[in-house]
């Protein structure tokens, strides 16, 4: 399942993790899995912001088990093509890996 990226679009700051956890994968939402949930829940307030504020996404948009090597080449390319036209029309000021 693809996990699609979230937040308003334009939008200034833009979180981006590397992939999606099994929970994302099953929410079928970036940063819900309790690790990463727990760190941009901390985080925002301390930025004056609410997750509704910002634009949460992933560079890879598929759960695979064993990470990043279970993408062929085929599904980086179109993951990274994703990923640059989610920049273009979200147009963030500052993009936070």
């Amino acid at each position: 399942m693809h996990v699609p990226g979230c937040g308003p679009v334009p939008c200034d700051l833009l979180f981006c993790a590397e992939l999606p956890g099994y929970t994302e994968q099953r929410n079928g939402e970036p940063f819900t899995g309790h690790t990463s949930r727990d760190f941009i829940n901390l985080l925002l307030p301390s930025l004056g912001r609410r997750r509704e504020d910002v634009y949460l996404t992933n560079l890879y948009r598929t759960f695979y088990p064993n990470g990043i090597d279970g993408y062929t080449v085929e599904e980086k390319a179109t993951d990274f093509a994703a990923l640059a036209g989610e920049v273009e029309a979200v147009n963030p000021a500052l993009i936070v890996p």
